[in-house]
């Protein structure tokens, strides 16, 4: 698989249904994740406690790919995920609404695998999407 190939089987592996364990197998076990605004994974067993708590938030999550760029080691992606907040996530409550997050990423490989990631979210319009932020 090209790079390529391995970031969209990435991004999407879950839409249908969270597949966490499908999605370990693109992550090198040194994998790192820089999530801006939030915390940083510094392994697979960071990003999978993670995601298993975003699964919960969002069980029919959806992810979209505009755009990937491949350039030697490196990958950018920008995509869209939807997905409607019907479990608690980071201590918010559900609130049942529908939300449409863009995101931008960039990553790294090491032997076929996602090493490192840096991944910018727009979970202000998430927030704002839920209830939790009024709009201005």
């Amino acid at each position: 698989m090209s790079n390529e190939d391995i970031l969209r089987a990435l991004i999407t592996v879950h839409n249908g249904g969270w597949q966490i364990d499908a999605a370990l197998q693109f992550l090198s076990p040194q994998f790192v994740e820089h999530l801006g605004g939030g915390p940083e994974m510094h392994n697979r067993d960071s990003w999978q406690q993670a995601t298993e708590g975003f699964a919960r938030a969002f069980p029919d999550y959806e992810a979209e790919v505009h755009d990937i760029v491949c350039h030697q080691d490196r990958a950018a992606a920008r995509t869209t995920w939807r997905g409607t907040h019907t479990g608690e996530m980071d201590g918010i409550p559900p609130s049942g609404k529908r939300v449409e997050v863009s995101l931008i990423g960039f990553y790294r490989f090491d032997n076929g695998l996602v090493i490192e990631a840096w991944i910018e979210q727009n979970t202000l319009g998430m927030l704002q999407q839920m209830g939790v932020i009024p709009i201005a």
